[in-house]
């Protein structure tokens, strides 16, 4: 597992305080079905939800995307608010482990994403 984090501000650096963020898994759905490698558990369409703290942070522990198929990134939404929203995908590597920045992760936007 890696804890993946981020901080955000305003263009002034105060911090943008209880800005949503949500984390999903993105995959190929034309794919065959979500496993894990350790257990064979499918996995469901969930996302994971969390908010900034008073510092502007956030953060969440998620497993490195080599131990999942198929292939397949993290998702990353943060609302700021309705005209302000960061999309963006991540993989994380085992070698994030046990903490990384989400800027050091950022991948290009899989083609099977809308």
């Amino acid at each position: 597992m890696a804890t993946v984090f981020n901080t955000l501000n305003k263009p002034n650096g105060q911090p943008l305080r209880n800005v949503a963020v949500s984390v999903s898994l993105s995959w190929d759905t034309d794919s065959d079905v979500f496993v894990t490698d350790d257990s064979n558990e499918i996995v469901v369409d969930s996302v994971a939800k969390t908010k900034t703290d008073v510092d502007g942070y956030w953060e969440m522990t998620l497993t490195p995307n080599a131990s999942l198929a198929p292939t397949n990134v993290y998702k990353v939404i943060e609302t700021i608010d309705a005209a302000n929203v960061n999309i963006y995908y991540i993989e994380v590597t085992d070698s994030a482990t046990p903490n990384l920045w989400v800027g050091d992760l950022v991948v290009a936007k899989p083609a099977w994403e809308a």
